[in-house]
């Protein structure tokens, strides 16, 4: 339902949510393994992971206006950023959920969706 307010025979337009589609990728510098990164695995080692926002839909976004919500899942998180990539320390062996919630105005049109990625940790570096 959507409704429009008048003031002073002013009509503001009726605003609505476009939805994002996204995924979270992660990936991990590594000496164990020999290119450098790990962005086929699912299981990491304690220490610092790259993470990036890939966008399924829209993908013509204009990312000036938006913003990015990271909760990493050890407690810590990231609010009213930038930032489509982040790199996070992570310092648990455990496993933990990583959520991104997107959200703003682009090309005059307000977005939101979400990203997650479960990362399994299988040591300390």
């Amino acid at each position: 339902m959507c409704f429009c307010v008048h003031y002073l025979l002013i009509c503001l337009p009726c605003l609505s949510t476009d939805v994002i589609i996204a995924s979270l990728d992660a990936h991990q510098d590594s000496p164990v393994i020999k290119n450098g990164s790990n962005t086929y695995h699912e299981t990491f080692i304690a220490g610092m992971v790259h993470l990036e926002v890939i966008f399924q839909k829209p993908q013509d976004l204009d990312l000036d206006g938006i913003k990015f919500d990271w909760y990493f899942g050890d407690g810590s998180q990231l609010n009213h950023s930038q930032l489509q990539n982040v790199t996070h320390n992570f310092t648990t062996v455990e496993s933990c959920t990583i959520n991104v919630y997107i959200y703003g105005w682009s090309l005059g049109r307000y977005y939101s969706g979400t990203a997650s990625k479960t990362l399994k940790f299988t040591g300390i570096l």
